[in-house]
């Protein structure tokens, strides 16, 4: 492939980037607006995790957080700090290699004494949750891969981090999602969610589990 034909390549990916990340906001404000009953438009958002939702005066309507994964979005809103992520189970991925650079050991441990199928879903929870927390606490990515989390039992983390309240859900064989909340006597929430990004399909709903 020439030098041309991956800028050109390039430049749709950011194109395509930049339209989710658009969407994203807008389905958002879509979402803060009907509860609130407001206009989207007068629905601001911070810049910077945990991301707030301002009413026009500047007040504090709730928290938000937005995830993407390639066509598929979600996103969340609370009265406390959120975080939401939503992760596709890429079996290409070589999570072993990741696992080892990047998460504490005894969760680059415990994934390689799962069989691979399980390792790749295990290893997408984990890579899923520290993305939550990030967005959740505002927290760099980098500062938590490294910090062991309870789920599964293995690890532990921060005392900060341990009072938030995780959960989780499989959405389709390869997707599955994630919530940390600030927190933690929060209720087991509930994801309503469409597939094939199609808002003419019938709206579903599981409630997510505990991650710890």
């Amino acid at each position: 492939m020439g030098d041309g034909e991956q800028k050109r390549l390039a430049r749709i990916r950011n194109s395509a980037r930049r339209d989710q990340f658009l969407a994203g906001r807008l389905l958002l404000r879509e979402c803060v607006a009907e509860y609130f009953q407001l206009a989207p438009k007068n629905i601001q958002l911070d810049a910077q995790a945990p991301v707030r939702a301002l009413a026009p005066d500047g007040s504090t309507l709730c928290f938000v957080s937005i995830s993407h994964s390639g066509r598929y979005l979600a996103v969340a809103f609370a009265d406390c700090a959120v975080g939401i992520d939503c992760e596709q189970v890429v079996r290409r991925r070589d999570w072993c290699a990741i696992a080892d650079a990047y998460f504490a050991k005894a969760e680059a441990d415990y994934l390689k004494r799962l069989p691979p199928e399980q390792a790749q879903r295990e290893f997408a929870l984990i890579w899923s949750c520290k993305e939550a927390q990030t967005k959740c606490t505002g927290i760099e990515l980098g500062k938590l891969l490294n910090r062991a989390l309870p789920i599964r039992g293995v690890g532990l983390t921060s005392s900060a981090l341990i009072e938030h309240g995780g959960w989780w859900g499989v959405l389709t064989d390869d997707l599955l999602v994630t919530l940390v909340s600030a927190d933690r006597i929060l209720e087991a929430p509930t994801c309503h969610y469409r597939l094939m990004n199609c808002r003419k399909s019938p709206p579903q709903s599981i409630t997510l589990e505990a991650l710890w």
